[in-house]
């Protein structure tokens, strides 16, 4: 692993920490040297792990752009840019990946087995297209307006404090959904095996049904929570069971209409008039 050293100007506090992680940095370095041959396997990954550590903790301060990652065997690297990290030969098969608080505005291609991304506390306006193995994202605290289709194994979705207006279809294994701060107006359908929700501070008019499952829900600041708290004494069951009752009465409505339209002599025009402009049009379009 190569570290690329740049001579910086910084205040005098920042100046001797910067000297002592370069002072750090290089005692690491001469003792690899001097005693590479010695080293068990848990050993080097010891190693590696404090000098990224060191690396991450000196950058964090200097303002300078960090990166992260983990490959499959679960060893940490560090690099300074997404440039350098698409030159890692086993690219596809990095595991995990942290670029959060780096001011970015874009993301590249990301790894096709990717598991975990953090690249929250940027300036995203978008997301690449996600892994399909994905299992978290961290999104926190950027400026995105849409998300791209969520992964089947997505299991943790964390997107607070963006410009959303909707979440998409949200697969079977997602457990723990975070979207506060948002501009969600509806959510259709939440997933059965869904344990966290934190929604509040978004423009909610409605309630999905809850899965059993659902342990915590956090849907404050929404107009559906006045509406619920107003009407129904804050009750979230009174207000589902009151929604069902009245799609049950629409559901009836609807059906006993459709039957009136379909077999009353007095509808009949009515009837004969649809029947031909669909028989009008069906024969334009085959023509």
């Amino acid at each position: 692993m190569i570290y690329i050293q740049k001579t910086i100007k910084l205040n005098d506090n920042l100046q001797e920490l910067y000297l002592m992680y370069l002072k750090l940095n290089s005692i690491v370095i001469q003792n690899i040297k001097k005693n590479m041959k010695h080293y068990t396997w848990m050993e080097w990954k010891l190693i590696l792990n404090f000098k990224i550590e060191l690396n991450i903790f000196c950058l964090h301060f200097i303002n300078h752009i960090m990166i992260t990652f983990k490959n499959e065997y679960g060893i940490k690297y560090s690099v300074i840019s997404f440039d350098e990290l698409l030159k890692f030969i086993d690219y596809d098969f990095i595991y995990e990946i942290n670029c959060s608080n780096n001011n970015l505005t874009q993301l590249p291609i990301l790894p096709l087995y990717l598991v975990k991304l953090d690249c929250s506390d940027n300036n995203l306006i978008e997301l690449p297209k996600l892994p399909p193995l994905l299992e978290y994202l961290h999104c926190n605290n950027n400026k995105l307006s849409s998300l791209p289709e969520i992964p089947k194994n997505l299991g943790w979705l964390y997107t607070a404090d963006n410009n959303l207006s909707e979440i998409p279809v949200m697969p079977l294994s997602l457990r723990i959904l975070e979207c506060s701060n948002n501009s969600i107006t509806n959510i259709l359908h939440i997933p059965e095996n869904m344990k966290y929700m934190y929604i509040n501070s978004n423009f909610l008019t409605d309630l999905p049904y809850l899965p059993d499952q659902l342990h915590y829900l956090d849907f404050n600041n929404n107009p559906i929570k006045l509406f619920i708290d107003n009407y129904f004494d804050g009750s979230k069951i009174l207000y589902l069971e009151w929604k069902q009752k009245n799609e049950t009465i629409f559901a009836n409505k609807l059906g006993n209409w459709f039957l009136e339209c379909k077999y009353n002599p007095k509808y009949k025009y009515c009837r004969d008039r649809v029947n031909s402009e669909y028989d009008n049009d069906v024969i334009q379009i085959k023509t």
